[in-house]
This record gives C-alpha cells, sequence and structure tokens, in this order.
C-alpha cells in the first residue's frame, strides 16, 4: 500500500477533528450574536481561599480534618496516605471562604483542634500547632501503626 493514500486519510481525520472542536454548544455569544455574551464563571481565588498547616512540633502529624463551624462532625482526613514532617506545611487551596474548624493528629494520637479559622476569600489562613497544642489521645483502643520510612502512613 502506497503512503499516499494513507496520507491522505489522516490528514482528513485530523481536518474533521479539528472542526468538529470548532462547534459552539453554548448558543451564540460575541458582537455580533443575538442576546447577552455569557458571564464569566468565578476563579477559584474570589470564592474560595487557601488553610496551611505547618507542623512545628518534633513529630509527624498524620492526620488533618476539617469541618465548617456551623458542622458537629469531621470530615474525612485530608492528608490521605501523606504525613506533615517536622518543620513543614500542607495546604489546601479551593476551601469555602466562611469559618473552619481544623484538627491535626500527630504520629502518636494526641490531637489539636484550631476551632473558628476564618478562610478569607483569595487569603491563606495559616495553623502552626506546636507540642504544648496536642492534648490527647484520639482512642486508646486502637493503637497507630508505625510509621512506614517512605514518610506516608500505612494503609489500615
Amino acid at each position: 500500500m502506497s503512503r499516499a493514500p494513507l496520507l491522505r486519510s489522516v490528514t482528513a481525520l485530523l481536518a474533521i477533528f479539528a472542526l468538529a472542536g470548532c462547534q459552539n454548544t453554548d448558543g451564540p455569544v460575541g458582537p455580533d450574536a443575538d442576546g447577552p455574551s455569557p458571564s464569566p464563571s468565578p476563579t477559584p481565588s474570589t470564592s474560595t481561599g487557601t488553610i496551611r498547616v505547618t507542623n512545628s512540633t518534633a513529630s509527624s502529624i498524620w492526620f488533618v480534618y476539617f469541618s465548617p463551624c456551623a458542622s458537629t462532625s469531621w470530615g474525612v482526613d485530608r492528608l490521605g496516605e501523606d504525613v506533615i514532617l517536622s518543620g513543614n506545611f500542607v495546604q489546601w487551596t479551593s476551601i469555602a471562604a466562611g469559618c473552619w474548624d481544623v484538627k491535626a493528629v500527630l504520629d502518636n494520637g494526641r490531637e489539636a483542634t484550631r476551632l473558628g479559622m476564618t478562610v478569607s476569600r483569595g487569603a491563606v489562613a495559616e495553623w502552626r500547632p506546636s507540642t504544648s497544642a496536642f492534648s490527647r489521645t484520639v482512642d486508646v483502643r486502637e493503637p497507630l501503626p508505625a510509621l512506614s520510612v517512605r514518610g506516608t502512613k500505612p494503609v489500615p
């Protein structure tokens, strides 16, 4: 088989895909279109902020939880399999602006809670829990597994 027919077929397919990408499915836009132009969608920096947790202890933080101030329960662990080593931080973007409670749990099970943290639009709200902020063990009936060498939490 010669390359010319194959090249024409590939070129034709590319042209079809390129034209398909130009289709406007949102309706008319621009100065010549009928009706109003679509309004821009809000960017995350105008309706959300960032929460940063900096580990100011000599231990590793294994769990971080967020909860809206009005909520009576904590959300899921925001670190997943990661940990925050001593002196390091992790930040979460696109957090809805408003009042948040934040809880951190060390590798020894001791926890600290920051209540009423204000997350402002487009700003960073930082919490630096120190060793003295951590008080009690989360659950003595379920001891935490040992930290792996890679610096991540083992999956239960």
